[in-house]
Parts: C-alpha cells; structure tokens; sequence
C-alpha cells in the first residue's frame, strides 16, 4: 500500500540483475533503517545476499528522494518560512502565551500496557501507577509532528 502511495515501480532490477517487487524493496529498506544491525545478519534472515539488499535499499532511498525530496524538506515547502513561523508565533501569543517566540508544542503520550513478564520496574510508571510507554512529540499548532522520539518504557 504505502509502496503504491510513493508510485514505485512494481519490480526493479538492481545492477547486480536481482529483481525486487515493491513490496519487497519497501520491507527491506524499513528492516535496515529500524534494525541497527550488519547486512550479514538481515541476509540470514531473510534470505537475500548483502550486496543485494544493499542495492535494493539504496535504490528505494534513491527513488524517495528523487521524486518525494520536496516533501522532505521543509525549508523549501515553505511550511517552515520565518513568516510562517512568526504567523505560529503571534497566533499562540494572542491565545495568551508569555513568550512572542514559541511556535511549535512538546506532547508527550504515556500509553498503558499489559504487565511485562521480564524487566517490570523498567516499565512501572510510579506517577501514573501503572506499565506503560511514553512516546514524546514535537509538533506544530497545525498539527504536524516535526519529531518524533519513542516509545521508551514507563
């Protein structure tokens, strides 16, 4: 789905001549971009040489850039303009705000969770007296997340 959303081919061929569906580049890319491991140990596991998912990978954040990259910086979108950032500025000042320079809002989320097994102290939140995640945001008031960070435990 979110391949098609970013209107990739259906199959590519890397220089090395294996072919890839779409859905196939897009989980390899999304499993060498959160797992923070070698190529040999993702090549175990799913069966793809290292030079393979390497080109894959490189091909999908090639492509990304070349035909998503304005979405990619903001600077350029001019959703981050100094008129725009001041425009956040005095709206959140005329809602009563003491600084004239704020314009984006810190959210941080606790999200209860069932009772770990292992490592409960490190989930336990004492303040809401339960297990839980936090999740911290940094998001604009028209309410687009600039950073995300998380979850980490309690």
């Amino acid at each position: 789905m979110i391949a098609r959303c970013l209107q990739m081919p259906l199959v590519f061929e890397t220089r090395s001549r294996v072919q890839f569906t779409q859905e196939e580049a897009l989980f390899l890319l999304c499993t060498r971009l959160t797992w923070p491991t070698r190529l040999t140990t993702i090549e175990f596991l799913l069966g793809y040489g290292v030079s393979s998912i390497s080109e894959a990978v490189n091909w999908v954040l090639y492509f990304i850039d070349n035909h998503w990259n304005f979405l990619l910086n903001d600077f350029t979108s001019g959703h981050l303009s100094t008129t725009q950032l001041f425009e956040f500025a005095k709206k959140i000042k005329a809602k009563g705000a003491s600084l004239d320079c704020c314009w984006w809002f810190i959210d941080c989320t606790i999200q209860q969770i069932c009772r770990p097994k292992k490592w409960q102290q490190d989930c336990y939140n004492d303040y809401r007296h339960l297990h839980s995640q936090k999740s911290s945001a940094m998001k604009y008031p028209d309410g687009l997340i600039y950073h995300l960070f998380g979850p980490y435990e309690g």
